[in-house]
């Protein structure tokens, strides 16, 4: 039977109120002893009630200064929600939904935070291995296509790439037959003068192909096509991030499965270079592991 956070009386499931403090009770959920639920209006009233780290993940539940409230969550687990020495923070997207998943350590406890929907949970975490253990598998469980593959691409040759297939994709919905552009039609669209240079290293790598020389027409490939569904239609799209207390530079990663293939996203030293890195199941355990003990 679940005990009250303040008091430790015994109370009944479905209980909002402790019958011997009168203390509001917080949401366990069934069969998972020891999970705390927060709704984010509690979320909220913590984050504007105390102070917190740049690790911490209540920054994005700030709606302002509130009032502070006797607190219902252990010492122990609030301070390792409000200052953690090092957090792994992995959050996944589709087009219409956000999960977040964040591990905090603090003074060797582990706690898990999760954020989907409405609701927030924190519950005990065995130790970081079982927290990152689970993260690996749920990238390589995106993987059904162990092909790896490396492309790179400059950051205003895919504007040029995304104007084109745009352009191409327009006229195709008029006419199969006439879904290409040309140079001038796609600098007009962006309003600048695209490069003979850009077209020509987009042909040469394959992500379209050119006919006629002065304003060529410009015809989309299955590559390029198919880049830019991963990099804007992907079937799920993750982020993580690895902080630790006191570091100043931290590991930070992209990822977007499409169609069985799980891919790296990422911009070497803020260069002008895209590059897209098609990963196996080796390569992400490999990327993970040396992320997670970087920084220890």
């Amino acid at each position: 039977m679940p005990k009250c956070q303040n008091c430790k009386t015994d109370y009944q499931s479905g209980d909002k109120f402790c019958m011997s403090c009168g203390k509001a009770l917080q949401k366990t959920e069934e069969n998972i002893p020891g999970r705390i639920i927060l709704d984010k209006d509690a979320v909220a009233n913590i984050a504007g009630s105390h102070a917190y780290s740049a690790l911490s993940p209540l920054a994005a539940f700030y709606q302002g200064p509130a009032e502070m409230k006797t607190e219902t969550i252990e010492p122990s687990v609030l301070n390792a929600v409000l200052e953690p020495e090092r957090a792994f923070f992995l959050m996944q997207l589709t087009r219409d939904s956000f999960k977040q998943e964040v591990l905090l350590i603090k003074e060797s406890s582990c706690y898990s935070w999760v954020e989907q929907d409405s609701d927030m949970s924190i519950s005990k975490e065995e130790n970081p291995r079982a927290f990152i253990e689970k993260s690996r598998k749920l990238l390589i469980q995106q993987i059904k296509n162990k092909e790896t593959s490396l492309v790179s691409i400059k950051k205003k040759s895919l504007r040029v790439l995304a104007a084109a297939a745009a352009l191409c994709k327009a006229l195709s919905n008029i006419n199969d037959a006439a879904s290409f552009t040309t140079i001038s039609h796609i600098g007009s669209l962006l309003g600048e003068e695209v490069l003979q240079s850009q077209i020509k290293e987009l042909s040469q790598q394959g992500f379209i192909s050119c006919i006629g020389d002065d304003d060529p027409l410009i015809v989309l490939e299955k590559k390029g096509e198919d880049l830019l569904l991963l990099l804007n239609e992907y079937d799920r799209y993750f982020i993580i991030q690895i902080l630790t207390e006191g570091a100043q530079e931290y590991p930070s990663f992209n990822f977007a499965a499409k169609n069985g293939t799980l891919s790296l996203i990422t911009n070497p030293n803020g260069s002008d270079d895209i590059v897209i890195r098609a990963l196996d199941p080796d390569g992400v355990s490999s990327l993970i592991n040396w992320a997670w003990t970087k920084t220890l």
